[in-house]
């Protein structure tokens, strides 16, 4: 994934340095619903570079707002792609050796669709600090991957992958599987398919897959028998209506969602968090819902 960094940055980071006065840009005017983090993948560049070179001191925006902009020069910029009969958003990310999320960052898509004719832009070759930083978080999948890459995959099954935060400051796959068996009496133990650690009982950013990912079945975590049965189930531990998610959870989150579902499951699954679907906070007022959609729909 090309884009975690920019938005743990884009949320957690203020009071930068003044303007880059030296920096060749252009304007562009903050329209409703625009976030830096979301400008700043547009034009991929960094949450940081655009802050300084607008001497911004905290993230916030106003509808008209002006903002300079860094004009990249020819070895940076973006290229262009047509699309043919038979290409996918996957296909065409796969060949240029980019993922999912980032073309359609790139290219401002609230879906999948494409239709033969359709120009995308296409991330330079020379790629910005984000998405470089952000390839080398992929270490975060890499290191769950054979766990998650599962020889039994029910590609059919799985229709939605729903995010949840657990409500409590520390915890672990292994501690919410004791809970959830010992407790809760669920017979099949932790109701979730992954775990996403804070750096409490597990490490940040840590991918814990559940038995319920490895043998495919159903999980246990919304009260909906229905989603149960075609949804995965990931937990970021974390309280987040007091706190917001840490930086390697975010970037683990972005990357394992784009793997399941535009690698493993060809773009089937639709991305929804538990408030999404039934009445709940979770998972919490500081969980980033808004950059979350705009990346996976």
């Amino acid at each position: 994934m090309g884009v975690a960094s920019a938005l743990a940055g884009g949320l957690l980071l203020e009071g930068l340095s003044s303007p880059l006065l030296a920096t060749p840009t252009r304007v562009e005017t903050v329209k409703r619903g625009d976030t830096l983090w979301g400008i700043a993948q547009r034009y991929q560049i960094s949450v940081e570079e655009l802050m300084r070179l607008n001497g911004l001191k905290n993230n916030r925006l106003n509808i008209g707002q002006k903002l300079n902009i860094p004009v990249l020069n020819s070895s940076s910029s973006s290229g262009a792609y047509t699309v043919r009969p038979g290409d996918s958003l996957y296909s065409i990310a796969k060949r240029h050796k980019v993922t999912v999320a980032e073309l359609r960052s790139l290219n401002r898509k609230k879906d999948n669709l494409l239709q033969p004719g359709d120009v995308l832009r296409i991330p330079g070759k020379t790629p910005s600090k984000i998405m470089t930083s952000q390839r080398k978080t992929s270490v975060y999948v890499a290191k769950a991957q054979r766990k998650i890459d599962v020889r039994n995959l029910s590609q059919r099954r799985w229709k939605h992958i729903i995010l949840h935060h657990s409500g409590t400051p520390t915890g672990s796959g292994k501690i919410f599987d004791y809970y959830h068996r010992r407790v809760r009496g669920m017979e099949n133990g932790l109701a979730y398919h992954f775990v996403i650690g804070n750096g409490s009982e597990s490490g940040d950013g840590q991918i814990e897959v559940s038995e319920r990912w490895r043998r495919q079945i159903h999980g246990g975590h919304v009260r909906s028998e229905a989603y149960n049965q075609n949804s995965i189930g990931i937990c970021l531990v974390g309280d987040f209506q007091r706190s917001r998610p840490t930086k390697h959870q975010m970037k683990s989150v972005i990357s394992l969602v784009d793997h399941l579902k535009n690698e493993l499951l060809h773009q089937r699954p639709d991305l929804l968090l538990h408030r999404d679907i039934q009445e709940t906070i979770c998972p919490g007022r500081y969980f980033p819902e808004r950059e979350i959609h705009r990346l996976f729909g």
